[in-house]
């Protein structure tokens, strides 16, 4: 599949077209979001046309197939076995960060994050009045991985109410495990010895 890069200046691209105002300077290289600069696949194209073609933009249903999509691709890459009630539906991540640290606690409880991380995890936190707690990932030539001792010590000392983690994959490129299990922790060894210790 070929990516096709597309301009995505003057275009109210947050990425470019924001530059001047949030840093004051609009020649800037822009590293600073996760946004890109290649047209969507062609498939996601189509499917957006069918929609508009259609002329009609009312409330509409969710449907079956968003939970399926979701629950089949936990199940493929991580042997991860979702029910779909368990799934609720959010406009976006930053919105669904916000829910959870409102949902689960409450003003002034502590909240542990691990980073480096993407920010909005730490502006929910800060946003919502819960107390800040930072978790250092370890960092060894580039590869960070979960300090669990560190974490366990965080949360004793700090009565941390929830602990968020934001790694996209283990660092040791196994992917064969639980989603909601440790994942960036190095070794199977390590995350074993640290699910046997909290089982």
């Amino acid at each position: 599949m070929l990516l096709h890069e597309v301009e995505r200046r003057n275009t109210y691209c947050v990425k470019w077209d924001g530059l001047e105002r949030r840093f004051g300077n609009a020649e800037l290289i822009a590293m600073w979001v996760a946004d890109m600069e290649f047209e969507c696949p062609r498939v996601i194209l189509d499917s957006l046309h069918e929609r508009i073609e259609h002329g009609a933009f009312g409330y509409h249903l969710i449907p079956a197939s968003y939970h399926e999509a979701f629950i089949r691709w936990e199940k493929e890459h991580f042997g991860y076995e979702v029910k779909p009630e368990w799934i609720l539906y959010a406009p976006g991540v930053v919105p669904a960060i916000y829910w959870l640290v409102d949902i689960l606690t409450d003003p002034g409880d502590a909240c542990l994050v691990m980073t480096p991380v993407y920010t909005p995890f730490l502006n929910a936190v800060r946003d919502k009045g819960r107390t800040l707690v930072c978790s250092d990932l370890k960092n060894a030539g580039g590869i960070y991985t979960i300090d669990f001792e560190r974490i366990e010590q965080d949360i004793a000392e700090n009565g941390v109410k929830l602990l968020t983690e934001a790694c996209s994959g283990k660092a040791d490129g196994d992917s064969s495990a639980s989603t909601l299990q440790p994942r960036a922790g190095g070794s199977r060894k390590s995350q074993e010895e640290w699910r046997q210790r909290h089982a």
